[in-house]
């Protein structure tokens, strides 16, 4: 199976959509239904809900955030090094994953989220690290682009039809090109929006929403948008 998944994946375009289309039904389906909608769901109403009280928006006392940091580090880090320390012991193994190890990662990736959100609003209260978190504010400002252009890059690094490492690359080196990833759209977003008011596909996405021409380019003596400028 491993090996015909393999060859799968570095065949051509139509081999892969063939190979994945049943895959991708069961997820929209059974795995969305059963599974996923239930944690995604109530991970948005607690999104919500730290939105409304202005968890980030950097809005609460930095103790707030120092206990969050501690809170969720604390407990979360060692759940999810519990976790891939079970799941490196049973070789990934799919039974033993959904059985127990992959639970505490489902309870501890939340916790570890909370304690991101205590560092970031950390640093941007205390003024620290002002160049990071403008770039990373950039990327998220450009969430759909980048979100595009990862995905249409490292499906030519990894499908058969591009460069074909699909069953090639280790753990480690695909870390490795994940980080390389964040400091391509680290550097690129920002640069993007010093020019143009949205990202290319969030620009598609609100003209196809309201219907109308949204202003793109940016006035560079002004930064404005061009159509707002004139």
């Amino acid at each position: 199976k491993l090996a015909g998944e393999i060859a799968a994946y570095r065949g051509g375009f139509w081999e892969i959509v063939k190979y994945r289309a049943p895959f991708c039904l069961m997820m929209q389906t059974q795995a969305f239904f059963f599974m996923y909608a239930w944690r995604i769901i109530g991970l948005m109403l607690i999104g919500m809900g730290l939105a409304k009280a202005g968890v980030f928006a950097a809005a609460r006392t930095a103790s707030f955030y120092r206990r969050c940091l501690i809170f969720g580090y604390g407990l979360g880090l060692p759940l999810v090094a519990i976790g891939m320390y079970q799941m490196m012991a049973h070789d990934f193994d799919v039974v033993s994953g959904f059985l127990l190890d992959s639970q505490f990662n489902y309870v501890g990736s939340f916790l570890v989220a909370l304690g991101h959100i205590g560092l970031l609003m950390m640093v941007f209260k205390s003024g620290w690290l002002s160049s990071f978190t403008r770039r990373l504010a950039a990327v998220g400002r450009m969430a759909l682009t980048n979100y595009l252009m990862h995905t249409v890059i490292f499906i030519f690094v990894f499908y058969g039809f591009g460069l074909g490492l699909f069953g090639w690359v280790d753990r480690f080196p695909a870390f490795c090109m994940v980080l390389a990833m964040w400091l391509i759209q680290l550097s690129l977003s920002p640069f993007w929006l010093r020019r143009y008011c949205y990202g290319p596909a969030e620009w598609f996405w609100r003209t196809m929403t309201y219907r109308k021409k949204i202003p793109f380019r940016r006035n560079p003596p002004t930064g404005e948008p061009l159509e707002a400028s004139s």
